[in-house]
């Protein structure tokens, strides 16, 4: 995936000013926009799989669109589990750190 890694290297700096997942999800959206990917969906998954929140860039989904292909990528699909085989869960930071 030779195109993810450019993008990721190209959108560091832009990160670095974010604050939160939807600054996060925009920045990474924009930039695949810019290098001619036509869709980005970036979503925020609870830690049964369940969609949380989704970002994306495809405006010609319709809303039911959209809710199917969370629902099949994110609980049926492959992606959650290797996620869970592979990646620790993120442990909630202390109070006021980072």
């Amino acid at each position: 995936m030779v195109a993810g890694a450019l993008i990721i290297r190209d959108i560091g700096v832009p990160l670095r000013g974010a604050r939160d997942f939807v600054s996060v999800a925009a920045i990474v959206c924009d930039a695949t926009r810019v290098r001619s990917i036509p869709r980005c969906t970036v979503t925020l998954l609870g830690s049964d799989g369940t969609p949380i929140l989704a970002v994306d860039n495809a405006s010609e989904l319709s809303d039911l669109e959209r809710i199917a292909c969370l629902m099949e990528h994110s609980i049926e699909g492959p992606l959650l589990r290797e996620l869970q085989e592979h990646h620790a869960p993120v442990e909630r930071a202390p109070h006021g750190s980072r």
